[in-house]
């Protein structure tokens, strides 16, 4: 989380799952998995719905459902791996 500065609590989920496939080799986390990984990756203040949240990311096609897990898409991985965490030109 320090090195990717997410600002907005589907960017610090974004960034809980890419760094959680890291660490375990799996691609699909529950809402309590997010939760823990959201917990153990510093994030102080926890999104007080996932069930809210998610579907955002879903339309943001940054995410995908499969079965009672999300899994990160390509889409939300690249926002993750090339967006967040630039430093900014100047």
């Amino acid at each position: 989380m320090q090195d990717k500065k997410p600002k907005e609590q589907g960017e610090q989920v974004a960034v809980a799952m890419y760094k959680g496939e890291q660490l375990t080799g799996r691609k699909g986390f529950s809402y309590n998995e997010i939760y823990s990984l959201l917990h153990l990756s510093g994030v102080r203040e926890l999104p007080k719905a996932l069930d809210v949240l998610m579907p955002k990311l879903l339309n943001l096609q940054w995410v995908v459902k499969e079965g009672s897990n999300f899994a990160l898409k390509f889409v939300g991985r690249d926002f993750v791996d090339q967006k967040l965490g630039q430093k900014e030109a100047g």
